[in-house]
């Protein structure tokens, strides 16, 4: 894992395009709450990914 951030988004009837926070962040609690008029939506992971078997 080479990052994690967490995702917030307004919510109308379905979310509003436009409208994601995306905030990096140390660790993944359990949850998160929400930020004013933004929902927590969930986790942004980034990992790297090899395609050589002897990567470690």
């Amino acid at each position: 894992m080479t990052s994690i951030a967490t995702v917030h988004y307004r919510l109308a009837t379905k979310p509003v395009p436009g409208s994601g926070i995306v905030t990096p962040v140390d660790t993944a609690e359990r949850w998160n709450d929400d930020r004013g008029d933004h929902r927590f939506g969930g986790f942004l992971i980034g990992l790297l990914v090899t395609t050589d078997p002897t990567a470690g």
